[in-house]
Formats: C-alpha cells, sequence, structure tokens
C-alpha cells in the first residue's frame, strides 16, 4: 500500500507540480556579481521537495508566486506559447 501511494504522489508532482506549501523562513545571501559588484539574493526553500526559490520581501511571497502552474502543465503551456506566439494570461 506504501509504494501505490509514493507512486500516486510521484505522478500528482509530475503532473502538478510541488505546492511548496512548506517552506524555510526566507534567507538572503550577499556575495559579490562576476562583475565586482555587490548582490543580494533572498530566498526560501520548499522542505517538500528542496527546491530553491526567489523570495520578496516587500511583497513578502515567492517571486512569480507560482500563478502559472507548475509540471508537465506548465511545460506543455509554455511550449505551446512558444509555438503559437499566443499568450495566455492565467
Amino acid at each position: 500500500m506504501g509504494s501505490q501511494s509514493s507512486a500516486l504522489m510521484s505522478l500528482f508532482r509530475l503532473l502538478f507540480g510541488c505546492s511548496h506549501s512548506r517552506t524555510t523562513f526566507p534567507t538572503t545571501r550577499v556575495g559579490v556579481s562576476p562583475d565586482g559588484k555587490m548582490r543580494s539574493q533572498t530566498r526560501v526553500t520548499c522542505l517538500n521537495c528542496g527546491e530553491e526559490l526567489p523570495y520578496d520581501w516587500q511583497k513578502m511571497e515567492i517571486e512569480g508566486g507560482g500563478t502559472r502552474g507548475r509540471g508537465l502543465f506548465r511545460w506543455l503551456r509554455n511550449t505551446s506559447e512558444r509555438i503559437t506566439g499566443h499568450h495566455s494570461d492565467q
């Protein structure tokens, strides 16, 4: 039963991607870019899938917000938009 549940979750993540509903507290890293300028980058890490995501302190949310979908559906939509030249405004 456990392996069926795990397989179902893997299929779900393939189709829809991770929801990134559990993340670490935002952390800001400061460093020097290749052109010699100081840069800072604020990120959170998803505790479910381990992906690092850019975070906007001003809006207090993950940048992009994930409003355009994730996973296979995002890839299909982006491919369709590239081929047709039409952009959906979801």
